[in-house]
């Protein structure tokens, strides 16, 4: 009776490389390709941006109404 293939033969032999490419993937975080790194950069850019925008129109809708509550007294 054969032993249950192991997990290295079970998966294809393109399975441990980088897609694309030949080259073995690295014991270690595999360095990724500049348009990923790009792509991060403008999602963190963009969220900071709607994040401050937020903050300031929570703040201006607080001012207006604080104002508007100041001058009915």
């Amino acid at each position: 009776m054969s032993s249950p293939p192991t997990i290295e033969e079970s998966l294809p032999s393109t399975a441990n490389r980088v897609p694309g490419s030949n080259l073995p993937i690295a014991a270690g975080k595999p360095e990724a390709p500049i348009e990923v790194l790009i792509g991060r950069w403008m999602l963190i850019g963009c969220g900071a941006t709607a994040l401050v925008g937020l903050t300031v129109a929570v703040f201006l809708a607080w001012v207006m109404v604080a104002g508007l509550m100041d001058k009915s007294l």
